[in-house]
This record gives structure tokens, sequence and C-alpha cells, in this order.
């Protein structure tokens, strides 16, 4: 009680001023610290980061060295798929080596990550600074759970189309009633083309029995007709030689009649000169008719050869 009665109100000021001066001086440190530290800044390139943000911690095998500063999405020509590049802003030097690993891992259920970095061999040589450095995502429990999200809408949507084939959708028939009545369709005519083809079977085979029987009675025509047609030709070709010789010898005694028609009508035959003219004209008829005779002939004779 004595000394808070002996305070005065000059000291009790100048704590008050070093108490505020501290604060601020510790405020003003931690703000300027990542100005002031050798910190350094690196570039990762992910091909997915999942839920990872600005701000999301950057440890060194477990120890904190930084954060995710940016974040940018760029389109690779070559790859043909986007890549993620995450600017690392770390408060002090990182020191990789070749065989390093960067890792985007989960770090909790609400879909927290955070990059984690294996330095790798401190024997191996350094990267440098300005490098683009590739890391590698690690999926967590939260992927996990879309995944899982994911195929319960896949699994409601093909219960969904299963029960619209099976049962239909409001005026839409059922899949399952529709191949019922294909199938049913299908059968009928089936059994009508097995039908026709039975009727049309009993009909070919009648109409190929009457056409064997046809072709056998000409074949037993054919053959009768061979057999008997040369003896039918050799008789007509023998009456045709009969025909001839009597109309040759007809033809000789025309051309006698002639010569003798031609005498009586000698002017010296005074007596016989009307018949003989009469005689003359029943010869020229009678020349005629031996003469169509023999053409006919002729041509019945080729025919017969033909």
């Amino acid at each position: 009680m004595t000394y808070l009665t002996g305070m005065t109100d000059r000291k009790l000021g100048y704590i008050i001023i070093g108490l505020f001066s501290l604060i601020i001086t510790v405020l003003a440190a931690y703000c300027l610290r990542p100005i002031l530290s050798p910190g350094e800044t690196r570039v990762v390139a992910f091909k997915r980061i999942g839920s990872l943000g600005y701000q999301d911690p950057v440890r060194v095998r477990g120890v904190f060295y930084g954060t995710a500063a940016s974040i940018n999405w760029v389109a690779d020509s070559v790859r043909k798929e986007p890549r993620v590049y995450v600017t690392i802003q770390s408060a002090r030097h990182i020191p990789l080596h070749r065989g390093y690993l960067i890792v985007d891992v989960d770090e909790g259920l609400m879909g927290d990550r955070a990059i984690v970095i294996d330095p790798g061999d401190s024997t191996a040589p350094p990267i440098p600074v300005r490098d683009t450095l590739v890391g590698t995502f690690h999926p967590g429990i939260s992927e996990a759970l879309d995944n899982v999200r994911k195929l319960r809408e896949v699994v409601d949507t093909f219960l969904s189309v299963s029960n619209r084939l099976a049962h239909g959708a409001g005026a839409a028939r059922s899949l399952v009633v529709q191949i019922n009545e294909a199938v049913a369709a299908v059968d009928s005519l089936s059994r009508t083309i097995l039908t026709v083809a039975s009727q049309t079977g009993a009909t070919l085979s009648t109409n190929i029995d009457s056409l064997n029987s046809l072709v056998n009675s000409a074949s037993l025509v054919t053959k009768t007709f061979s057999a008997a047609a040369p003896e039918y030709v050799d008789g007509v070709s023998g009456r045709l030689r009969d025909i001839s010789v009597f109309v040759a010898s007809l033809d000789k005694t025309v051309d006698t009649l002639r010569s003798m028609s031609q005498e009586l009508e000698s002017p010296r035959n005074i007596l016989w000169k009307s018949d003989a003219e009469n005689i003359r004209k029943k010869i020229v008829g009678l020349q005629t008719i031996i003469t169509t005779l023999q053409q006919r002939m002729l041509q019945f004779k080729i025919y017969i050869k033909l």
C-alpha cells in the first residue's frame, strides 16, 4: 500500500508508455520479419492441388518455413492439360538438393492442406532458387469423401435408369415390356414365315414333280421320235427320189411333146394347126406345174436335211 501510495502520476505514465512501446515494437518486429529476414521465394508446379489455398502452410521436415503466397493456373500446350504453379514465400532459405520431394498433403477432415518438403540428401547438388520445382498431389480424406460422393451419384443415376427401364417413366413403357412385345412380334413373324415356307415347299414340291413328269414324257417322246425318225426320213427320201425320177421322165415327155407341137405348128402343116396351138398351151401349163413341183421338192429336201 505504501508503494502504491508513493507512486506518482509521472511514474505511472512512464510505465504505461513503456508497455505501449513494447507492444508496438513486438508487433512491428513480427510484421517486418518477412522483409528483414533472409527468406526466399520458390515456384512449385503441380498437376492438381485439391483444396490447397492462399496462405496454407509450408513445412520442411515438420518445421514451419512459410506459406503459399500465390496460386496460378496455366494451360500446358505440350501436355494438353492445365498446370498449377504455387509460389512459396518462406521466411528463410530452403536448402533443396537433387532428389527432393514436395507433396501437397491433407491436414484434416475439413479439407485443410499443406505443402510438405523433404530437401533431399545434403551431399547432392543444390537446386537453384530460380528453377521451377515439381510437386506431387497426395489425396486425402476430403478427396476420398468427394470420390465417394461422386460414386454415390453414379450409383443413384444407374438405379434411376434401371428403374425407368424396368418400370417405365410416366406414359413411356418399360424396356422389359417393349422387349417382350418385340420378341412376341418376332415369334409371330417367324411362325408366319415357317407356315409360308411350308406351303411354298409343298407347292414347289408338287411343281417339281409335275416338271419331272413333263421332262420324263418329253424324254420318252424324244427317244421314240429319235428311234422312228431315221426310218421315216429314209422312207420320205425314197419317195422323193421316186418322185424326182417321175418328174424327170415327165419333163422328158413334155420336151418330146413340145418338139411335136413345134412340128405341128410348121407352116407346112395346115390341117392340124389349131389343135397344135391347144396342145402347145397345155404343154406350157404342164411345164409350169412341173417347175413348181420341182421347186417344192427341192425345198422339202432342204428341210429334211436340216
